[in-house]
């Protein structure tokens, strides 16, 4: 199913919660995503509307296809989803850049669907591999009114490691 993931909280364990991105993930129903992660300003107050995005704030960005199987050890409804990187901001080395986590349904909060994903990676500010928890809203992407079928375009452009692109 196509949908839409907003990060809500990362949490490098034993740290506690925080929000240090913008983290968006849109997903088509043949499991490609493009997942983009954007630093806040460190002044919230002082952002212009039209503030051009320096290249400096993109902390990561991703594309690839995913997979997901039960984990019935780790719970009833819990699956290992494996993001497999076709293109990976922080490295060339493509074939070591593949990240999996658990993901671990919560109750809704309001209208939003909530997962938990555990994991381990290595901690960008430490360089370390660590545990961590990070909170996603899921939204699954719906038809329009109206509309006979709404369908996901994903263009993918490959000229080799260096020369690769998606657009969605």
């Amino acid at each position: 199913m196509a949908g839409v993931s907003i990060r809500k909280s990362i949490r490098w364990l034993p740290d506690d919660a925080s929000e240090p991105t913008s983290t968006i993930v849109l997903s088509s129903s043949e499991r490609r995503f493009v997942d983009i992660r954007i630093l806040k300003p460190a002044d919230e107050t002082s952002r212009d509307q039209d503030e051009h995005l320096d290249l400096k704030r993109l902390d990561w960005a991703i594309a690839g296809t995913s997979s997901s199987v039960p984990a019935p050890s780790k719970g009833a409804d819990v699956k290992l989803s494996t993001f497999h990187h076709w293109i990976d901001s922080r490295t060339l080395d493509i074939e070591a850049a593949t990240d999996a986590g658990y993901m671990y349904p919560m109750p809704p909060d309001g209208r939003d669907e909530l997962v938990l994903e555990k994991g381990n990676m290595v901690n960008p500010e430490t360089g370390v591999p660590t545990d961590y928890e990070e909170v996603w809203i899921e939204r699954e992407m719906n038809a329009v009114p109206g509309d006979q079928g709404s369908q996901v375009v994903v263009l993918d452009f490959d000229q080799g490691v260096e020369e690769r692109g998606r657009v969605w």
